[in-house]
C-alpha cells in the first residue's frame, strides 16, 4: 500500500491536508464529520485541533445518550493534552 510507504511526515501532513479539506467543504455540516475530523487531526500535526474535535465528539455523544463512547472521547482528549503537556514536542502517532 502506498500509505505505508510514506515517511511518518508526509502521512501527518497528508491527513492534515484532508481534514483542512473536510473542514472547507463541509463547513456547513461539520457536526456530521467530528469523528473523522478528530481522527485526521490526531494522526495529523494539529494537536489543538484534535483536542478540539474529540471534545466536540464526546459532547456529541453525550447528547445521544451513549456514555461509554463520550468517556473514550473525552479521554482520548485528556491523554492527548497530558502528553502534550509531559514534552514539547509535536504529537506523534
Amino acid at each position: 500500500m502506498v500509505y505505508n510507504g510514506l515517511l511518518k511526515k508526509e502521512r501527518q501532513a497528508l491527513h492534515e491536508r484532508i481534514g483542512l479539506i473536510m473542514e472547507q467543504s463541509f463547513h456547513d455540516r461539520l457536526p456530521e464529520f467530528y469523528e473523522t475530523l478528530a481522527f485526521h487531526y490526531k494522526q495529523g500535526q494539529s494537536v489543538s485541533k484534535a483536542v478540539d474535535y474529540l471534545i466536540k465528539c464526546g459532547e456529541k455523544s453525550l447528547n445521544r445518550y451513549s456514555l461509554d463512547e463520550a468517556h473514550r472521547y473525552f479521554q482520548e482528549a485528556f491523554d492527548i493534552l497530558s502528553h502534550k503537556e509531559d514534552s514539547p514536542k509535536k504529537m506523534t502517532s
